[in-house]
């Protein structure tokens, strides 16, 4: 079964990105859709994340978003994708971000979500 499968991070966001933070998406059901993994690069100062699809669940909305606290930049990416969306990227030297995912749904309605606000500070 497919919503079973383990999901480790997939490497995407590249060398030296290592994982800072990792949430489990799963429905109100316990249905494990995806999940969500934040990394930092800490010789470039930059944070990393995507929201990674469980393998084998076919084609579903995903977004993941990265933003500084307080305002001043961001990146996201959002769609309809069978194996992540992301990565995205944001330098956050000092500074603290907001991350902020979903998955399942509609770009309206998701079936399972995260909003981290003001963390990850340094």
């Amino acid at each position: 079964m497919a919503n079973a499968a383990a999901n480790p991070y997939n490497g995407v966001c590249g060398a030296n990105y290592t994982v800072i933070d990792h949430l489990k998406m799963t429905t109100s059901a316990g249905t494990h859709l995806g999940d969500a993994y934040l990394t930092y690069n800490s010789s470039n100062g930059y944070n990393c994340s995507l929201m990674q699809i469980v393998p084998g669940s076919g084609t579903m909305f995903a977004e993941t978003k990265l933003l500084l606290t307080g305002g001043g930049g961001g990146d996201e990416d959002s769609g309809y994708f069978s194996s992540y969306a992301g990565p995205v990227y944001l330098y956050a030297k000092n500074r603290c971000i907001d991350w902020v995912g979903g998955i399942g749904g509609t770009s309206s309605v998701r079936l399972a979500g995260h909003s981290i606000i003001n963390s990850h500070c340094g």
